[in-house]
């Protein structure tokens, strides 16, 4: 964890160009050409769910750095994370549940998890009180639970998988998931991930 924190976000200077292939942190380099776009409105073999607008804006801040998340997320998808894949769920915010990737060769759903070191100490070791642990204990939890209730609403087997950075953070997805009694999300790590996907 220590290797990550001390790692510089990436910054553009005045009048630089966005790099064609940036540095997904913790992972390594993503290739921008590769990443698929979506249609608005495409329900991608699916009778209810469409892709929309993500509205996380865009790939750099204002201040032209880098968002590490964004990249990572799209490095697990391979989509433009200006996208996502929509569920309608009525007891949701907006009435919908906003998915990073919709695979349907795979009838996989995916979520994807980058850097919390908020969430540990300094010894490595989670907190276990205080808006620290919300993150793990409640927060992963009510949103696995919504995803799961939009995937059933819309009649829908898919896999719920979500994809975090490494070991760690998965082992306290697990354990946050069991805690609140929330059944049905596959959580893997990056490395899991790119195996299953072939790359």
């Amino acid at each position: 964890m220590d290797a990550v924190r001390t790692r510089k976000t990436p910054q553009l200077a005045p009048g630089e160009t966005p790099p064609d292939i940036v540095e997904a942190e913790g992972v390594g380099p993503l290739d921008l050409r590769t990443l698929q776009s979506r249609i608005i409105g495409d329900r991608d073999g699916t009778d209810v769910g469409a892709w929309g607008d993500a509205g996380e804006g865009g790939r750099y801040t204002a201040a032209q750095v880098l968002k590490p998340y964004r990249v990572f997320q799209e490095l697990v998808t391979l989509v433009d994370g200006s996208f996502a894949f929509i569920l309608p769920l009525d007891t949701a915010v907006n009435g919908e549940i906003k998915f990073d990737g919709w695979l349907p060769d795979l009838n996989i759903m995916v979520d994807a998890k980058h850097i919390f070191e908020f969430i540990f100490d300094r010894n490595g070791v989670p907190h276990e009180s205080g808006w620290f642990a919300e993150t793990w204990q409640e927060e992963w939890p009510a949103t696995a639970q919504a995803q799961l209730a939009a995937l059933a609403h819309a009649g829908m087997d898919a896999q719920l998988v979500w994809v975090m950075l490494n070991e760690q953070y998965a082992e306290l997805a697990l354990r946050g998931f069991e805690d609140a009694n929330v059944a049905g999300v596959t959580v893997e790590t990056i490395a899991q991930w790119l195996e299953r996907t072939g790359r």
